[in-house]
């Protein structure tokens, strides 16, 4: 919670996580806490993992933390992770309207990417105090 480590409201022009958002048990929470750091017309750079990769899983797979997300109709089928669209249809609910991802050399369609980076920019209603 950003409010408990006395980050201020609104305080970032930019916040960078790499394969860290989808490793949390709610995703809507995070990222309406990622929204509520980053100013007005700010914005957020995801690195992510964008489908299920089998060393990913055999992997990160046997720590608890993979498997500690709650909201599971929000994520792929058996993982904690998110597609493009899907990241795209969370950042917009959370009030990130715009969302542009890139994925590795190669990959033309989103849907499908393995790895992405995706920017967001932050609607611009004001954070409340």
């Amino acid at each position: 919670d950003p409010d408990g480590q006395g980050l201020p409201p609104g305080g970032f022009d930019v916040a960078l996580a790499s394969n860290v958002v989808h490793a949390t048990d709610d995703i809507g929470r995070s990222l309406a806490r990622l929204w509520r750091l980053v100013k007005p017309g700010g914005a957020v750079v995801l690195n992510e993992v964008t489908a299920v990769q089998t060393f990913a899983t055999l992997t990160f797979g046997l720590t608890d933390g993979w498997w500690a997300f709650r909201d599971g109709p929000a994520r792929l089928p058996n993982a904690p992770l998110l597609d493009v669209p899907r990241w795209t249809a969370a950042l917009a609910a959370a009030g990130f309207p715009t969302a542009e991802a890139t994925g590795l050399p190669g990959e033309t369609d989103p849907a499908r990417f393995a790895q992405a980076v995706i920017v967001a920019h932050r609607d611009a209603r004001p954070v409340p105090e």
